[in-house]
């Protein structure tokens, strides 16, 4: 019979790669590319010279920011591992044991996202959407690291506005929520 650190550790495994699966893929398989909202649009083949580069940029950085996003949540595991070993066992929802945890690994995984997205420099034509969508981000984070955290869901619920604005400019492994 598994203990329950064990169950909560394989849990948060799973959430995570739900999570990450979130972002996987081509959302636009006939050769598109995605709109500033998150939409598919096809290339018609005659894409102007002058728009190639641009979009080009944004796919790159998209793609770049997303990887290091996976990168962020991959290190999330060994976090709450470390955690619990440090502690002795994975915190229940709903008690201060798991609010310092939240405190310890969840809020920093999402803050070292936002510094690694950063740390890219967006496409000149970019930088001001894209530093907005992270500062909208960053003050939600703010807000839930303020609150007495009860359980991931939570979480999820407090960066949820924020998380689709990012997912819709196409930074879906950026996200709490896998949106």
């Amino acid at each position: 019979m598994m203990g329950r650190s064990t169950t909560l550790a394989c849990g948060l495994v799973a959430l995570t790669f739900a999570l990450g699966a979130a972002g996987c893929g081509d959302d636009d398989e006939g050769g598109g590319t995605a709109t500033a909202n998150g939409a598919a649009a096809k290339d018609s083949g005659s894409a102007s010279p002058a728009n190639d580069g641009v979009s080009s940029a944004k796919e790159e950085f998209i793609a770049a920011a997303n990887r290091a996003c996976a990168r962020e949540w991959r290190r999330l595991v060994p976090r709450i591992s470390a955690y619990n070993r440090r502690f002795g066992s994975a915190p229940r929802e709903g008690t201060p044991a798991y609010t310092d945890l939240a405190e310890a690994t969840f809020i920093p995984t999402f803050e070292a996202e936002l510094d690694a997205v950063r740390a890219l420099e967006a496409p000149p034509s970019e930088e001001g959407r894209v530093e907005a969508l992270l500062a909208d981000h960053q003050e939600a984070i703010g807000r839930a690291a303020e609150q007495e955290v009860e359980s991931f869901d939570q979480l999820q619920r407090a960066l949820a506005p924020t998380s689709r604005s990012l997912a819709r400019y196409g930074l879906t492994r950026c996200t709490a929520s896998g949106f």
